[in-house]
């Protein structure tokens, strides 16, 4: 979570935040914020009466888990041997969190070759890139009405590890958090501010 005061009464609010619905997440704040008042009140502020710099955005909480179960997306890849010099792989996602809508989904799979694969039955868009000897499977939009596909292809080949690591790239407007802004205030009450909420993966590979 990140404040920028874009005025001066901005510089000197405080954060109230509901953190009653996370779940096997720990949650940190940034070292120049009042802990005592986090802990005793779920307020983000500058501690020592110092305000926020104006025009700059600063980090003031972070969540993390390491549960793999928390993943929102599983991707299963079965590579199979064809017995002619040919791999058949069979490759299905599903969405782990029915709360969430995925959108812009790709998920990139190493061919191993740069050879263009012969494709079967697919659930949305494929575009190969031969130059990489990437196969990219995309949908628009994974939710609860869309929350599963799967994609069959041959390739050339013999080595089922070829196929991996599998990376997957998603944006999302909902927090996987259950984390939440409830008032932005300063000492004479409270002020006016917009949250933007973003959800994308930095690193999500499948190995």
């Amino acid at each position: 979570m990140t404040l920028t005061a874009n005025s001066e009464v901005g510089t000197g609010v405080k954060v109230e935040v509901n953190k009653g619905h996370v779940n096997n997440f720990s949650l940190n704040t940034h070292p120049k914020v009042d802990k005592k008042e986090w802990e005793s009140s779920s307020l983000l502020g500058i501690k020592g009466g110092k305000g926020f710099p104006l025009g700059r955005p600063v980090g003031i909480l972070r969540w993390s888990a390491a549960e793999k179960d928390l993943c929102p997306l599983t991707i299963n890849c079965w590579p199979e041997e064809e017995g002619n010099g040919n791999m058949t792989v069979a490759i299905e996602f599903e969405l782990a969190n029915s709360n969430l809508e995925l959108t812009d989904v790709n998920i990139f799979i190493p061919l191993g070759t740069t050879d263009a694969p012969k494709m079967g039955e697919v659930d949305g868009q494929f575009k190969h890139n031969s130059r990489d000897g990437v196969l990219l499977w995309h949908s628009g939009v994974v939710n609860e009405g869309n929350s599963s596909g799967s994609m069959e292809f041959s390739v050339g080949g013999n080595d089922a590890s070829s196929f991996f690591p599998i990376q997957v790239q998603f944006k999302c407007e909902k927090l996987y958090c259950g984390i939440e802004v409830t008032a932005v205030e300063d000492q004479n009450g409270a002020v006016d501010y917009e949250i933007r909420k973003s959800l994308s993966p930095d690193n999500y590979i499948v190995s």
